[in-house]
């Protein structure tokens, strides 16, 4: 996820302990619905983040703020200083000089990042335990003005690292990660707090148990929809309050307190290779709130598999032995973050071929070249044309859709066959928007890959009369 958020409010003034709220149906981390496909040229003008890797971006105002385990960053263009930065660092959206105000010093780790609602500040998760110093854990707030932490806003102790965060419209900071106790309080993977004092609220209390493969309870990424009614998550567990949910859970979060929901799916369980404890990556809801996309790891497993694949899922419905609406299979190789736009599905990871569902580690029938990232049609899930390439690396960790484009983080230099050093934007300038889905009329011809026979060869075209 991811983390992907935006907020344009502007508000005078420096440092407000409040949240603007935009009343109880309303949620932080939504990507912004685009109608064109992004333009595979990246714009020459971002900053070259020196070392480690970008793992969250978020946009408040006319600043972007990234977060990750960089500690510098350097301007674009010759003669540009090399600049400090510990993990966290902002930067002007259109000409990507970088702050020189906000310098907050963080001591670990970022991993989330997302617009605090008041249009001048900014939550922060991730495995820090010191902010300039001063003992913070895990989750701070911060002006993006000063990058300085917000006041009257403090966590109790949390127990281990947070990996997402999600603001709800009825007042709620959702927290995951792996730790089991924040403060006293015994409150595993979930947890809710106090938007503006950082205090535990009991409106998120639930219980994960079942790790794989010998490893930790954990919900690694959460989404929530744009009425905030809902939050979807992935990670490492099998039940959920003592209910089956292998990986991947949703809950209902309309009510006073957060209630899990009867939407479910087996797809997950099987399992992939062994040495994943939790082969999830991301997942992402789309702007009108109807349906999400999960990237995946695994090793190869078939056309079948749901390993290394990215999935749509419609979360209107309810219920039991929820289905993919489509797959789109790497062929081995693993995809970690994903943007919907509603004209695309960005996937981003270490990919090198999408539509691969024959071969693994190799370009098997119907598989197209796509390296480390790639567009998916949100209807079928077939790669679109969009193919600037990057450096593969490990892979993208976060992807940012705004009304400008689409920002990347990752952990290379290299994207749409420029230097772009781990940080890269997208615009929709220069971008194409895709034709109108033509729809058949029978009596006409209908094209098939692989014979309606059984055993048949599925590299093999058919004509079908009808």
């Amino acid at each position: 996820m991811r983390a992907r958020r935006t907020s344009s409010l502007v508000v005078a003034g420096a440092t407000i302990a409040t949240v603007v709220m935009g009343g109880s149906g309303s949620a932080w981390g939504v990507q912004t619905a685009q109608s064109a496909i992004v333009s595979a040229n990246p714009a020459d003008w971002t900053p070259n983040v020196q070392n480690g890797k970008v793992e969250a971006i978020a946009q408040v105002g006319t600043k972007i703020i990234i977060g990750g385990t960089f500690t510098t960053i350097k301007d674009a263009g010759t003669g540009t200083p090399v600049l400090t930065r510990n993990r966290i660092a902002a930067f002007d959206s259109a000409t990507g000089v970088t702050s020189t105000t906000f310098v907050p010093n963080m001591n670990g780790e970022v991993t989330s990042i997302i617009p605090a609602g008041d249009g001048v500040s900014v939550y922060v998760g991730g495995y820090f335990t010191s902010v300039n110093g001063v003992a913070t854990s895990r989750v701070a707030r911060l002006n993006v003005a000063t990058g300085a932490p917000v006041a009257g806003f403090k966590t109790a102790t949390i127990s281990s690292g947070v990996r997402d965060l999600r603001l709800l419209g009825n007042g709620q900071l959702i927290i995951s990660g792996g730790f089991t106790k924040v403060g006293t309080v015994t409150r595993g993977q979930l947890a809710s707090l106090n938007p503006t004092t950082g205090a535990l609220t009991s409106f998120m209390v639930h219980t994960f148990a079942g790790p794989l493969n010998g490893g930790a309870l954990t919900v690694n990424k959460i989404d929530a929809t744009p009425d905030g009614s809902k939050i979807f998550g992935i990670g490492n567990f099998q039940t959920i309050d003592g209910q089956p949910r292998s990986l991947l859970f949703g809950l209902n979060t309309a009510g006073a307190t957060s209630v899990l929901s009867t939407w479910s799916t087996g797809f997950f369980a099987p399992g992939c290779a062994a040495v994943f404890d939790t082969y999830m990556r991301d997942l992402d809801i789309s702007p009108d709130g109807t349906y999400m996309v999960v990237t995946d790891t695994g090793a190869y497993g078939g056309p079948d598999s749901p390993c290394d694949t990215n999935t749509r899922w419609d979360i209107t419905n309810s219920g039991a032995d929820q289905q993919p609406v489509w797959r789109n299979v790497t062929g081995g190789d693993t995809s970690y973050a994903v943007a919907v736009t509603g004209t695309a599905v960005y996937v981003g990871g270490h990919m090198r071929w999408a539509n691969n569902p024959y071969a693994g580690d190799a370009q098997g029938p119907g598989g197209v070249p796509r390296e480390g990232i790639d567009a998916l049609d949100p209807a079928t899930g077939l790669p679109l044309s969009w193919n600037p390439g990057r450096a593969r690396g490990v892979g993208v960790f976060d992807m940012l859709a705004t009304s400008t484009g689409l920002w990347v983080g990752s952990d290379t230099t290299r994207i749409g066959g420029e230097q772009r050093w781990r940080i890269a934007f997208m615009p929709l300038a220069g971008g194409k928007t895709p034709p109108a889905n033509a729809v058949g009329t029978l009596p006409n011809d209908v094209y098939l890959l692989g014979s309606p026979t059984t055993n048949s060869d599925p590299s093999v075209l058919y004509r079908i009369n009808a």
